[in-house]
């Protein structure tokens, strides 16, 4: 039998580096290090979760009266529940697109300028992320070294740090809100395709309250979004997923949303696959406002015939 021959990644990262211009190098190499941060998150979650599993399956026992192996399988057709929910990105219509549309959807890191507010952003990132005190890895130091250089955001005084290494934020459309899952942020809203689900980390609430990486899923993992969420949500969807519709307590819902961390870029071309726009943000604006937005919003759907766009009153 033929050995198969080990292949040095970080060798073979530095060698693509070296083909590139300075600039597409800086931006390919931050794109990997936002895998990168993926990557070891979904380590530990991936470690965390038999413990996080079993915990969330005690609760059904406990909870609804069910035995063990009826338990498991409720467990599992939550997960299937959560894993087929919409991914949607709420924002204001009329905020967005009142200007010339970037091709990618940016992070608070890459469209504001205000240090206090990315600080602010910072903190809470970093409870999770580890992006500046990350542990050392002897396994993958290179890697580790990296996420650090470029990560680290320390007030805006780092000149190694790249923005694009930071997560978008949408969330699980669970509950099948019509103005997205997430409306604080804005009741117009984009679907992102299935795969991006797979690129994402997970939280059971608004991330601003989790205390570390603990808290955090994946896609393929989901014990720790499950047991964090709140007690009424998790019922509702625990009902939900074992087809039980009626006299659901809809209002409790409104401002709850299981938050998505992600890791990746997002172009609207290519990993959106529908547009919901909300009328009312459409229309809120003055006479030249309007004006503005309608020609904005109709060149951008011109130039992007292939993305659905559905609106709503």
């Amino acid at each position: 039998m033929t050995p198969i021959k080990k292949i040095d990644q970080n060798k073979a990262l530095r060698e693509m580096e070296a083909q590139l211009m300075p600039g597409e190098a800086e931006a390919v190499m931050a794109t990997l290090t936002a895998g990168d941060v993926n990557s070891w998150a979904s380590k530990r979650i991936s470690d965390d979760d038999r413990e996080n599993e079993a915990a969330v399956r005690q609760h059904i026992v406990v909870e609804y009266g069910k035995k063990p192996a009826e338990a498991g399988q409720a467990y599992r057709d939550m997960v299937a529940y959560v894993q087929n929910a919409e991914l949607t990105v709420n924002f204001n219509a009329d905020q967005v697109f009142n200007q010339n549309i970037s091709a990618r959807y940016e992070n608070i890191f890459e469209r504001s300028d205000d240090v206090e507010l990315k600080s602010n952003r910072d903190h809470f990132e970093s409870r999770l992320f580890r992006y500046g005190t990350i542990e050392p890895d002897f396994k993958a130091q290179e890697v580790i070294d990296r996420i650090r250089r470029n990560g680290s955001y320390d007030r805006g005084n780092n000149a190694a740090f790249r923005p694009v290494i930071r997560p978008k934020y949408g969330a699980l459309n669970i509950f099948e809100h019509r103005t997205g899952a997430a409306d604080d942020y804005g009741h117009s809203y984009l679907v992102l395709k299935n795969y991006m689900k797979q690129r994402c980390t997970f939280t059971g609430a608004d991330s601003f309250l989790a205390t570390g990486p603990k808290w955090l899923s994946n896609f393929f993992n989901m014990g720790a979004l499950l047991r964090s969420m709140d007690d009424n949500a998790f019922d509702i969807l625990y009902r939900k997923s074992q087809g039980q519709h009626q006299n659901l307590p809809d209002l409790i819902l409104t401002n709850y949303f299981l938050e998505a961390q992600i890791h990746a870029e997002v172009l609207l071309t290519r990993d959106v696959s529908k547009i919901c726009f909300d009328n009312y943000e459409l229309s809120r604006g003055t006479a030249q406002d309007n004006r503005q937005l309608a020609a904005t919003l109709g060149s951008f759907l011109a130039h992007n015939p292939f993305i659905a766009v559905e609106y709503f009153d």
